[in-house]
């Protein structure tokens, strides 16, 4: 076998190997007497705990877990107790349903004087509209309107007066205007008759209101009784009949696609 002679071969002294060779590094680099490494984490850590001014929008503005804890923080929530459980009532707000409020527990008397509750329910009394539906009627003294829902007025089918209509402001100041008039609306009270001028209110947390029209109308007197509960009497102007009527508890009723708020008469 020949040999291969490689005595003769020239090698070329300025080849490189792209392949061995590692890249060029800097032969220089920038810095300040100043600079210390060691440092950087220390200010980092100390930058992150020191308190800074920032306004309550920019905070909410820029953190929404921020926000949803706030909102937690703030909505009111049962928080039974051991000793007096929490009172609850029921209140109507703007452009929301029943909202149940939960009072604080309040110390339990303990030398045995009676005293008020906190809050009654009102009370209602069946009647008839029209001879056609049977609703519940809110015994409310403090109202100057008898009042009718708008939905049970459509119910009804019957014309209202247009050119009759009332700017009603509620107990918290807000205004609202009527849809119109019921003129003679016949309602029916433990089997008489009695005619009223009932406006139509589209957004009321009831389905009929028996304010001081009636009772005025009526020469109506009411006695409360401990227990929460009324009998109403009323005196029928048209036959000289006098009735007495007992109410019942108020049973609130979901009402579909309601966007009521509390008109508060």
């Amino acid at each position: 076998m020949a040999k291969q002679d490689v005595r003769n071969e020239k090698v070329n002294p300025n080849a490189r190997s792209t392949a061995s060779n590692p890249p060029p590094q800097p032969q220089y680099k920038y810095s300040t007497p100043i600079e210390d490494a060691k440092l950087v984490t220390s200010v980092v850590d100390r930058a992150l705990d020191i308190p800074i001014t920032i306004t309550s929008r920019e905070l909410l503005a820029v953190a929404p877990e921020v926000r949803r804890n706030i909102k937690d923080l703030i909505t009111t929530k049962r928080t039974p107790t051991n000793n007096n459980p929490s009172a609850m009532i029921h209140l109507e707000h703007q452009n929301e349903d029943h909202v149940d409020v939960f009072m604080a527990a309040l110390p339990v008397r303990e030398d045995g004087l009676i005293t008020a509750r906190h809050t009654e329910e009102l009370c209602t009394i069946d009647v008839i509209v029209n001879g056609d539906i049977t609703v519940e009627g809110v015994c409310d003294d403090g109202s100057q309107i008898v009042g009718i829902r708008k939905d049970i007025w459509e119910k009804l089918c019957l014309p209202v007066r247009s050119d009759h209509i009332m700017v009603i402001e509620s107990a918290h100041e807000t205004k609202e205007r009527t849809i119109g008039l019921l003129q003679d609306l016949k309602i029916t009270i433990g089997g008489y008759d009695f005619y009223v001028q009932a406006q139509v209110v589209e957004n009321a947390p009831y389905e009929l209101l028996l304010g001081l029209l009636l009772l005025t109308y009526t020469a109506s007197t009411i006695q409360h009784f401990a227990n929460g509960g009324l009998h109403l009497t009323l005196n029928d102007p048209n036959t000289g009949a006098v009735i007495t009527v007992p109410s019942r508890p108020r049973n609130r009723k979901p009402v579909a696609d309601d966007k009521s708020h509390t008109v508060g008469f």
